[in-house]
């Protein structure tokens, strides 16, 4: 007949349930190329669902980080100038 103890089930009990069709958002990827003759759009990075599914496309909801430096440190200016240095030093 079953246990006589406990009469219910305890929490965290695994139980079947729904599972999948979960909405899922990826933020900031970036679109590289869109082709209206062959109906595609280039996306760069991971795409969820299925092949064929739909997709929705919004514009970023959060600000976009700040660029990197792009602009590296010349040490070139500054061996220049120690050279320049040197003379001058030198000549005095």
């Amino acid at each position: 007949m079953g246990t006589m103890r406990p009469m219910r089930v305890l929490p965290g009990k695994k139980l079947p349930g729904h599972m999948g069709v979960d909405t899922v958002t990826i933020q900031n990827l970036v679109i590289v190329d869109v082709n209206a003759q062959e109906n595609y759009i280039l996306v760069s990075g991971n795409v969820p669902g299925a092949k064929k599914s739909l997709v929705l496309i919004k514009s970023a909801a959060k600000n976009e980080r700040k660029p990197m430096a792009e602009e590296l440190i010349s040490y070139e200016e500054t061996v220049v100038d120690n050279a320049e240095a040197t003379e001058t030093k030198e000549e005095n």
